[in-house]
């Protein structure tokens, strides 16, 4: 399978007007952010039973969705620099019922539903019974 590279904007800190809150949270203040929020599905849910498509990668393709339309959520240090990537691609786990363990997997992430589903499929074909963490690597 041909890797593809996904490409990345390099920000300018020192004219970033977020620069002063960026260094504080880098150095002193360094933190992460969980949310929980109850949340109406009903409606995508009626839209994924109606187009009988299974619930999880449906869910993993909407929440890649909206973090790759915010680029705060698309942000990362990549060789000491804050790059902003151009797209991110999800991670999700994959249970193993024999070993009450589960895998780490990722897909590449596309807009269009049917292109992830395809590769999310693919993606669980090849690697979904592999026990290793990590079976497909890093990207």
């Amino acid at each position: 399978m041909e890797k593809k590279i996904t490409g990345y904007t390099t920000v300018d800190i020192s004219q970033w007007h977020r620069k002063e809150h960026f260094e504080a949270f880098q150095s002193v203040a360094q933190c992460t952010y969980n949310q929980t929020v109850q949340l109406d599905i009903t409606a995508f849910l009626k839209t994924v039973k109606k187009n009988k498509h299974k619930f999880y990668p449906a869910f993993i393709h909407i929440l890649a969705r909206l973090m790759n339309a915010h680029p705060e959520f698309r942000m990362a240090m990549k060789d000491g620099e804050l790059v902003i990537w151009d797209s991110v691609h999800p991670c999700y786990t994959v249970f193993h019922e024999q070993t009450e363990t589960f895998s780490s997997l990722w897909s590449e992430y596309h807009d269009d539903f049917r292109q992830f589903l395809h590769i999310y499929s693919q993606d669980v074909a090849c690697y979904g019974e592999n026990l290793a963490y990590f079976p497909k690597g890093f990207r």
